[in-house]
């Protein structure tokens, strides 16, 4: 994989690592061991992966190198700041760019309602939170 002694540093860290998720430790490892010399069937048995899990991420790195490992799921849209609260355009939809103008109209739409949804939410929310404040004396 022609790692620099950065690189390999980082993943043998990443590798011994405690506290870090468990699939980037897993990666780094799918990592090292080819560059350590080990068979692509060695790799799959040791991973408990298939071929389509290593080419996905050894590509991933070969072309972004090790910040190609995070991983890349839509879990959670960004939050957004507070000063936009009531623009729900001040988000943007995920994917942002020129992907997202490919996005079709609809999914479009549903994404923003519920950002507006989200935005009227958290503001109720936080004025509720005011009022409670407001109503409950301070105990000293």
């Amino acid at each position: 994989m022609n790692l620099s002694e950065t690189e390999r540093e980082e993943l043998m860290s990443m590798q011994r690592s405690r506290t870090m998720a468990v699939g980037q430790v897993r990666r780094a490892r799918l990592i090292l061991l080819p560059d350590e010399g080990d068979s692509r069937a060695a790799i799959m048995a040791e991973l408990r992966c298939d071929s389509r899990f290593i080419t996905t991420w050894q590509m991933r790195f070969t072309s972004e190198r090790l910040a190609g490992l995070y991983g890349r799921h839509p879990a959670r849209a960004p939050r957004p700041d507070l000063a936009g609260c009531g623009n729900p355009q001040s988000v943007a939809p995920p994917n942002s760019g020129e992907a997202a103008r490919n996005l079709p109209m609809r999914r479009r739409g549903l994404w923003h309602s519920i950002v507006e949804l989200l935005v009227m939410h958290e503001a109720e929310y936080l004025e509720h939170c005011r009022r409670y404040a407001l109503e409950r004396p301070l105990r000293t």
